[in-house]
């Protein structure tokens, strides 16, 4: 068939074919042409890094290209200049090399790995093709061949869901909310805080047994062959409270307490071997470790007789710092540079605040945000830096917020009905959209919503008391 059919194209481009061809002397002369077919075959297929910039058509190079090697067979029947005017074939094979521009992060993935695991896959398509006769010896022919990329989907959504009080399970799905999976299986326990390993293979969660809250522990699921694997034991660990994967995939860095003493550790998941980071004594307790983008540095929760300041450290535990001044930190996140952090501020039962952190010198700065906002939660920065989004409530409803870097303006994206709230939310790693848990439907379901808020959809549908979530970073 003729022309492109698949509406999922992701990137393309066209091979232009055009040539003379002479038969045989075993073959009589041209009469008539029948028919001209041209198959084509991509037999191999690798990506280079290759300039970046704006070529004179106007196409924009992102620094990587797939190159690939086409097998191109040509099969031409025609009616013989002999008496008996038989049909006749005249078949060839060659080679042509081409090329598609593609950029050099796709989801969040190295393209090369994406195309060794089949999620990028390239297809050939014939477009347009004309022959001609030029003489009784010889025919001219041509053909476009439309070259083109597909992203199959996978699973990109990770979350728990709180059918009730007593139990919750985790589920993936892709980011459209099809293709729904449940890992977990259980009645009378809750796993809960799901969060993908940066190489997207893995997903750690906590779960605690005979519906204990006290019981936190931490486990591992591999998603390529189905397993899950306990990272903590209750001989070690009275309770596991928050976690954080380092960059290698390897290594989850964890807060856990020992006789009702909280202190941050790091846990090579492979060989199940932990380092003690932090020393807390008596009053002073440390927890909500999260490791920076790329694992140089770890900030943590630190609480002194009640009051919580921010702190870092590195990957060893030294080079400890305080960011901020005394006061009720309840949340936070990095940004991609690594030289910020955004955390959330409860003052004394005033409206909330939000701080902007330089880790380099911890200088810190408040965002405006409309006064109307009293209460604040889960503010993170977009993965392309240019934003920060949080949920924020005037007491009447819940929405999801997002602030404006470079512009230095807060709007509105969701806009809920009166009683609406909202439990959780995570950005799509090229920044997009943003994927939120809310229950302006009675229920807790999972949405998606476009950067500027135009397009919102309810990708589940479900009967649940609450839904938290993550999105898969990367596809390895």
């Amino acid at each position: 068939m003729l022309g492109c059919q698949n509406k999922d194209i992701n990137y393309f481009s066209y091979l232009s074919l055009g040539e003379t061809i002479s038969l045989p002397d075993t073959l009589p002369n041209i009469k008539q042409i029948v028919s001209y077919i041209i198959e084509s075959e991509i037999i191999s297929i690798k990506t280079i890094d290759s300039m970046k910039g704006l070529s004179i058509e106007g196409q924009c190079l992102s620094g990587k290209k797939i190159i690939l090697q086409v097998k191109l067979k040509q099969k031409l029947l025609y009616v013989g200049d002999v008496p008996e005017k038989t049909i006749h074939t005249f078949q060839n094979e060659y080679y042509k090399s081409a090329t598609i521009a593609i950029p050099s992060i796709i989801k969040g993935s190295d393209p090369e790995k994406l195309i060794e695991n089949k999620y990028l896959q390239t297809n050939i398509e014939l477009e347009d093709y004309k022959v001609k006769k030029i003489d009784c010896r010889t025919i001219f022919n041509s053909a476009i061949m439309y070259i083109y990329t597909t992203l199959i989907p996978t699973h990109e959504l990770c979350y728990c869901v709180y059918r009730n009080k007593s139990s919750s399970n985790i589920f993936i799905s892709f980011e459209n909310g099809l293709s729904i999976k449940q890992l977990t299986f259980s009645s009378n326990n809750k796993n809960i805080k799901p969060l993908w390993s940066p190489d997207g293979s893995k997903i750690a969660f906590l779960s605690n047994e005979n519906n204990k809250s006290d019981y936190y522990l931490l486990y591992v699921y591999y998603l390529k062959n189905s397993t899950v694997k306990r990272i903590t034991d209750i001989s070690e660990f009275d309770c596991i409270y928050g976690f954080n994967w380092s960059s290698d995939g390897r290594h989850i860095v964890f807060s856990g307490s020992k006789n009702e003493q909280k202190d941050i550790y790091i846990v090579d998941i492979n060989i199940l071997e932990y380092t003690q980071l932090t020393f807390g004594t008596g009053n002073v307790n440390s927890f909500f470790p999260k490791c920076s983008h790329n694992s140089n540095r770890i900030a943590f929760l630190e609480n002194i007789s009640g009051i919580t300041n921010l702190c870092i450290m590195n990957m060893n535990g030294l080079d400890l710092m305080r960011l901020t001044l005394p006061g009720h930190i309840h949340s936070f996140n990095w940004d991609v540079s690594e030289k910020n952090i955004v955390c959330i501020i409860d003052n004394d039962g005033k409206s909330d605040e939000i701080l902007v952190v330089n880790t380099m010198n911890g200088e810190f700065h408040s965002l405006k945000i409309p006064q109307k906002i009293i209460n604040i939660k889960k503010a993170c920065y977009s993965p392309c830096n240019n934003y920060i989004s949080f949920i924020g409530s005037d007491f009447v409803k819940e929405d999801i917020f997002i602030y404006d870097i470079k512009t230095l303006t807060t709007s509105n994206l969701t806009k809920n009905p009166r009683n609406a709230k909202i439990s959780d939310l995570i950005w799509k790693t090229d920044s997009s959209d943003l994927y939120y848990a809310a229950n302006t439907l009675q229920y807790f379901n999972i949405h998606s919503i476009s950067i500027d808020g135009k397009n919102k959809h309810q990708i589940t549908n479900t009967i649940c008391t609450n839904i938290k979530l993550n999105y898969r970073p990367r596809i390895v």
